[in-house]
């Protein structure tokens, strides 16, 4: 509770300092913008599947390759969500087997 003669500071967003403007901004971009591409880690926690897996599929000698291709930017290996969303998409249900 406010104490009797102190004011609670009270700003429009036009009055409001630069900082605070500015964090809620950058707070509000990084609530909104979710990456597309997402790592091998990533990519395991978002299919359900262990890391490894993954790792050991996609490789160009792999005997069973993972059946979606990553994408390759720097020494990073990514995998594209809409790809990935793709490939469970297809996979047959428990009444289609």
């Amino acid at each position: 509770m406010q104490e009797q003669g102190q004011k609670k500071e009270c700003f429009t967003q036009s009055e409001a300092p630069d900082k605070l403007r500015a964090g809620n901004l950058q707070e509000t971009r990084k609530k909104e913008i979710a990456p597309r591409l997402l790592g091998v880690d990533q990519t395991a926690i978002y299919l359900g599947i262990a890391a490894k897996t993954i790792r050991n599929r996609i490789g160009l000698k792999a005997k069973n390759p993972f059946p979606v291709k990553p994408k390759r930017i720097g020494g990073r290996v990514l995998f594209d969500k809409k790809d990935l969303d793709r490939f469970v998409d297809s996979l047959p249900t428990t009444l289609d087997m």
